[in-house]
């Protein structure tokens, strides 16, 4: 599996929901009163990645834009450690292949922003440019061909700060959104019938602070 700093947007302009083995993610957008900044997930846990467009009712999130699926990777061949870089962003990625059919998958990477507005400048006033982390870290056993336990968690943490100059507010904006995940999936052929369950379970804290003033 190569693993590098790209990173994958799943939090649009417009309202799209993300799905992890049919577990919905809460997506990490960090809205500023001047501006957002969508959170991402590494694309490169994932087995197959599936779009689907058009509007979509609350079960989904209210998604008007459409939804995207990740299903995430089995286990590992072999062990292997890589580590990649850019701009905005440095990442890590293992993996560790206990037998043929058991092994654990881990992805780590940090990113800010403060490189890009060294390099080409902001046009907002950020004390704390927004910058977070993405850890995630995935298992999978294989127990038999055909037959599959896969369990998959992720946390993700963003936060900026960000000086308001408008003409009906004056103050210090804080913003801090921390979202976790953890999924199972079961995948397994009984006589006829193929088997496919997924549960999980996750939480999504934001806390947005203007001046001393908790909202």
């Amino acid at each position: 599996m190569k693993h590098n700093a790209a990173r994958f947007p799943f939090a649009a302009a417009v309202p799209l929901s993300a799905l992890i083995a049919s577990i919905a993610l809460a997506a990490t957008r960090l809205g500023a009163p001047a501006g957002s900044f969508a959170g991402t997930l590494n694309p490169f846990g994932a087995r197959r990645i599936g779009f689907a467009a058009g509007g979509f009712g609350a079960r989904f999130g209210n998604a008007l834009s459409g939804m995207v699926d990740l299903e995430t990777l089995g286990a590992p061949p072999l062990n292997s450690l890589t580590r990649g870089g850019g701009l905005g962003a440095l990442s890590l990625g293992g993996a560790a292949a206990f037998t043929d059919h058991t092994g654990l998958r881990l992805m780590a990477t940090r990113a800010s922003t403060a490189p890009i507005f060294r390099l080409n400048g902001a046009t907002r006033d950020y004390p704390e440019p927004p910058n977070g982390h993405d850890f995630a870290l995935s298992g999978a056993w294989e127990y038999r061909p055909g037959a599959e336990l896969r369990v998959f968690g992720v946390e993700q943490l963003q936060h900026l700060a960000l000086n308001v100059n408008l003409p009906a507010q004056r103050d210090l904006f804080r913003q801090r959104t921390l979202s976790r995940l953890g999924t199972v999936n079961w995948a397994d052929t009984i006589g006829p019938w193929s088997v496919n369950a997924s549960a999980g379970g996750g939480i999504l804290d934001r806390r947005e602070i203007i001046g001393s003033v908790d909202v």
